[in-house]
């Protein structure tokens, strides 16, 4: 399982000159121009959620032109999905995004349950594992990890297309050790 880290990428190329990783990047991309400008500051991966929603068309376009460069990002209440930095329910249930973009040609969905993130309680397992049997997209868990057993928990009860999480409060907060996590989920 793969493990990111997560950083702002307001300092933009900045941010992607000055580490020798790929830098994955999301939040507040409305448009076509904000793809590119992400991708011009040298982001390897672009995560687009709001599109998918309000101009499904536009966020087809995106995956169609620069592919598996374009990741959905799935932030879900529940069932629903949640658009504008989360201050949005929208009106599409998870599921059926999950299968829209999955027939759009993505390769991955960056899914959070918006209750867990930040929280410290884990990820929502049983969430994820029902996500990941809806298609054979890979999916990066997003929300809740706080220890090295979140991870595990993760790693154990979901399918193998659950490839990786993002861990941010938990390194911050010195909850987790980034190097025991990444020994521990390459084994």
């Amino acid at each position: 399982m793969t493990i990111y880290p997560a950083i702002d990428l307001r300092g933009g190329s900045a941010v992607c000159a000055g580490v020798d990783v790929p830098v994955q990047t999301g939040g507040g991309i409305r448009s076509t121009a904000d793809v590119v400008d992400r991708l011009d500051a040298g982001a390897s991966t672009v995560v687009i959620g709001t599109l998918l929603v309000e101009r499904p068309d536009e966020a087809r376009a995106i995956v169609a032109r620069w592919g598996d460069r374009i990741v959905a990002g799935i932030d879900a209440r529940g069932e629903r999905v949640a658009t504008r930095g989360w201050l949005a329910d929208g009106a599409v249930s998870r599921d059926d995004l999950v299968r829209t973009v999955h027939a759009w040609g993505m390769q991955r969905i960056v899914y959070t349950e918006i209750a867990r993130d930040g929280m410290g309680s884990g990820y929502d397992v049983a969430a994820l594992a029902h996500v990941a049997s809806l298609t054979p997209l890979r999916i990066t868990a997003s929300g809740g990890a706080r220890t090295l057993q979140d991870l595990i928990a993760l790693r154990d009860g979901t399918p193998a297309n659950v490839d990786a999480a993002i861990v941010g409060r938990a390194l911050y907060e010195g909850t987790l050790d980034l190097t025991a996590a990444l020994a521990a989920m390459s084994s």
